[in-house]
């Protein structure tokens, strides 16, 4: 599902806490379609990227752009309108324990449509089904596993049909063969439903697996040192850095 158009880019981004520098000079385009990797040691600033990306975190300086729209030149109701194109699943999911997975998918339906309550559930049914959970509707997110969670979460992010779906660390706390499922699903909904997605993880798995385009951080230079299909990157890049990062130390040159 991939092409050339741009769908997000990044503008020569720096990333501050105060006088902390996180990562600086950030340029890099994700193109309509990617399943794009953040990718880089522990630390490096993937995760405050991501806040970045999504408009929780002002960036120090440079700009962020979503179909050639300033994100932060924009006005307070188009920043709005934006992020209702934007599904995020987080770490542990974010699941509101209180409520069951139907519910859970219902509340950003409920909130920002005008669907009758018939039309949410059924909508309900239907993204928990998309994520292999139909016949989980009435079950809260302490009765089931950890990857399940994960996908109840996907659910939710995906209710109002985003045109960009954000993953933070999505095999955070999953085994193996659950990560891999997961992997599979993020695979399935890029080529399924067109959707463009952002994944930050360092999990090598599932970096090769999905990944089709990629920024790589580096934590020591605070900026990033490559782009491109993480597959062509090992193949090509001559940098010890990234080799030793794709090959968890058995490549450096």
């Amino acid at each position: 599902m991939r092409n050339s158009m741009p769908h997000i880019v990044v503008e020569n981004l720096t990333m501050r806490y105060g006088e902390f520098l996180i990562q600086k000079d950030l340029s890099f385009t994700v193109n309509k379609g990617d399943i794009f990797v953040v990718m880089g040691g522990s630390g490096c600033g993937k995760s405050t990227l991501l806040k970045h990306l999504v408009g929780l975190v002002v960036p120090y300086s440079g700009r962020v752009s979503y179909n050639g729209k300033s994100f932060w030149d924009a006005t307070t109701n188009e920043r709005d309108e934006l992020l209702r194109r934007v599904g995020i699943l987080y770490q542990k999911g974010a699941l509101w324990t209180s409520m069951t997975l139907a519910e859970n998918v219902a509340m950003p339906l409920s909130q920002y449509t005008t669907y009758s309550k018939s039309q949410i559930d059924e909508i309900s049914r239907y993204k928990l089904a998309l994520v292999g959970l139909s016949g989980f509707e009435d079950y809260y997110p302490s009765e089931i596993s950890g990857g399940m969670q994960k996908r109840a979460g996907l659910a939710r992010a995906m209710a109002l049909d985003p045109e960009v779906l954000f993953f933070d660390e999505p095999s955070a706390g999953l085994d193996p063969i659950s990560s891999k499922l997961l992997d599979d699903l993020i695979l399935e909904l890029n080529r399924g439903l067109g959707a463009t997605i952002v994944v930050v993880t360092h999990e090598l798995p599932s970096i090769f697996a999905i990944g089709s385009n990629s920024v790589f951080l580096d934590a020591d230079s605070k900026t990033m040192i490559a782009c491109g299909d993480p597959k062509e990157l090992l193949r090509t890049s001559k940098d010890p850095r990234i080799l030793r990062f794709l090959t968890r130390g058995e490549r450096e040159a």
